[in-house]
C-alpha cells in the first residue's frame, strides 16, 4: 500500500487523527503507531491550555460529544517531553497547530517547523470549542497566516476546515496561498441537552460532536471539494471500517483520518489498515491511488 507523495513516503493512507488519542498516554501499547501511515498530534497552543471544564466528552451510540477546548501542554513541553518519545517512530508525524490570534499561528508553526521528524504540519483554523476558533472563514486570516508560515519552511501544511456552511470559496483562498493538503473536516458544531438537569450538558453549551452520524455530511464535503478543485484531501469523520475508508478515497480522499472510533475500539485504525491492504490485494491493485476520486468522475 506504500506510496510517495509530497516527496515524503506513507506505508498506507490511514492517519490517526488529532484529539482522541491526545499524545499517546492511554493507548501506549494498546495502538501500534508504526502500522498507520501517520500520527496527528492533538493541537497545540503556545502556552499549557487546561481546557475547558468536566465533562468534556460524552460518548452515546452513534455520536461523541466533545467540548474539550484544545487542552494541551504547550509548545514548549510537548517538544521537550512528548516528541522526544515518539521522534524515532516508523511513521509519518504531523503536528497540529492552534492558536488564538493569527500570529500565535505563525509564531507556534516557526518553533514546531524545527522538529527534524516532523514530516507535515497542520493549521488547525476549526477548533469549534474556543472563543474565535474558527479562522478557516476568514479570507483575510488564511492569506496572513499562510503568507508566513509558507515563508518561514518548506515542509507541506495541511489546512484543517470545519464543515459548517459554504467552505469552498475558503478553501480556495487555502489552496491559492500555498496550502498542500486540506483536512476536512473538524468536528461540526452541535447541542446536547441533560434531561436531567435541564440545561446544556456542556459548560460552553453548543459542542463539537463526531462519530458515525457525521459520515454523510462530511463525506459531502469531501466531494465537493475534489470536484472543485483535485486537490489532495484527508477525509475525517465516521470512519470506523474499510467500507467507509473507501467511502471517503472514491468520494476524492487521497487519506483517511481516523478519530472518535478508538473510543469504541481502539484497534479500528490498526484494522481499517489491514481490511484495505486484503481489499486492494483482491483487485489487483498496488496501492489506492487509482482509486482516488473515482465516483466523482462520472456525476454531474
Amino acid at each position: 500500500m506504500k506510496f510517495r507523495f509530497l516527496d515524503i513516503e506513507f506505508k498506507n493512507p490511514v492517519i490517526l487523527a488529532s484529539g482522541p488519542w491526545w499524545f499517546g498516554e492511554e493507548y501506549e501499547g494498546k495502538i501500534n503507531f508504526e502500522k498507520l501511515g501517520a500520527i496527528t498530534f492533538k493541537s497545540l497552543t503556545k502556552e499549557e491550555r487546561v481546557g475547558n471544564p468536566t465533562p468534556y466528552i460524552l460518548v452515546e451510540d452513534y455520536v461523541v460529544y466533545n467540548s474539550v477546548g484544545l487542552k494541551n501542554p504547550g509548545i514548549n513541553k510537548f517538544i521537550s517531553d512528548i516528541y522526544e518519545k515518539f521522534k524515532n517512530l516508523d511513521t509519518v508525524l504531523i503536528v497540529s497547530i492552534a492558536g488564538h490570534s493569527e500570529d500565535e499561528f505563525i509564531e507556534n508553526f516557526e518553533k514546531l517547523s524545527k522538529l527534524e521528524k516532523v514530516s507535515l504540519l497542520e493549521l488547525n483554523l476549526s477548533c469549534p470549542n474556543v472563543s474565535g476558533g474558527l479562522f478557516c472563514f476568514n479570507k483575510q486570516s488564511i492569506k496572513y497566516i499562510l503568507e508566513n508560515v509558507k515563508a518561514i519552511s518548506k515542509k507541506p501544511i495541511i489546512v484543517k476546515f470545519s464543515p459548517e456552511g459554504e467552505i469552498l470559496p475558503y478553501i480556495e483562498t487555502s489552496l491559492n496561498y500555498g496550502a498542500d493538503i486540506i483536512n476536512l473536516a473538524n468536528s461540526p458544531i452541535g447541542l446536547k441537552i441533560d434531561i436531567e438537569n435541564k440545561k446544556p450538558f456542556f459548560y460552553r453549551i453548543f459542542c463539537g460532536y463526531s462519530g458515525k452520524a457525521v459520515k454523510p455530511l462530511i463525506l459531502k464535503k469531501v466531494y465537493e471539494t475534489y470536484k472543485a478543485f483535485k486537490c489532495p484531501i484527508i477525509g475525517l469523520g465516521g470512519i470506523f471500517s474499510y467500507q467507509d475508508a473507501l467511502e471517503y478515497i472514491f468520494s476524492g480522499a487521497l487519506f483517511v483520518s481516523v478519530g472518535s472510533a478508538i473510543y469504541y475500539d481502539y484497534k479500528i485504525p490498526e484494522r481499517i489498515v489491514a481490511d484495505l491492504q486484503n481489499y486492494l490485494k483482491e483487485n489487483g491493485l498496488k496501492n489506492h491511488l487509482e482509486l482516488v476520486g473515482i465516483a466523482s468522475k462520472d456525476s454531474f
